[in-house]
């Protein structure tokens, strides 16, 4: 379990190490000002209220989803990240901005063999609190499955791809 007390000792940590710095630099003059207020600093109790056992119960329930999908499913791993962080950003001269944040992911990796083709399919879900899992060992299953009728094209060929928001955030 998480306590706001160590993501504030984070914090903290954070902005005494940036005034800690003793190196003075005479071309800088300030930082950057940001115009838009997100949802920096949100934090999600139930990210710091989850227990290893209800992680352990996650998990557990990907790979039962997972197995009953299909005979040809061979292996399931799961993932569970519940995680808190804080940062400060600032030099010798001044403080910008320090901030504070939650976490949570879900991932699953699930592999599929047919006769000599073995392929794996996967899946995750994130946000600033717990994420619904429920699906995501499915949707990887259901990826592994279908990938064991895939074929090679042939030829080598130049195409566009378009990824949502989540896949191009990651690259």
């Amino acid at each position: 379990m998480l306590f706001r007390s160590d993501i504030n000792f984070a914090i903290d940590n954070a902005v005494v190490l940036s005034k800690a710095t003793t190196e003075a630099d005479d071309r800088w003059t300030d930082f950057v000002s940001t115009k838009e207020v997100g949802k920096d600093g949100s934090i999600e109790d139930s990210v710091l209220e989850y227990t290893s056992e209800e992680a352990v119960n996650s998990v557990n329930a990907m790979f039962n989803e997972a197995k009953v999908f299909d005979e040809k499913i061979i292996s399931v791993s799961g993932t569970v990240i519940q995680s808190y962080g804080g940062f400060a950003i600032g030099n010798t001269e001044d403080l910008s901005k320090a901030s504070r944040f939650t976490v949570g992911v879900g991932l699953t990796n699930v592999t599929a063999k047919s006769g000599n083709k073995t392929k794996t399919g996967s899946d995750f879900k994130l946000g600033r609190g717990i994420p619904n899992l429920d699906g995501v060992a499915n949707s990887a299953a259901e990826k592994a499955v279908k990938l064991l009728d895939s074929e090679p094209l042939g030829k080598t060929a130049e195409m566009r791809v378009v990824l949502d928001n989540i896949a191009s955030g990651i690259l």
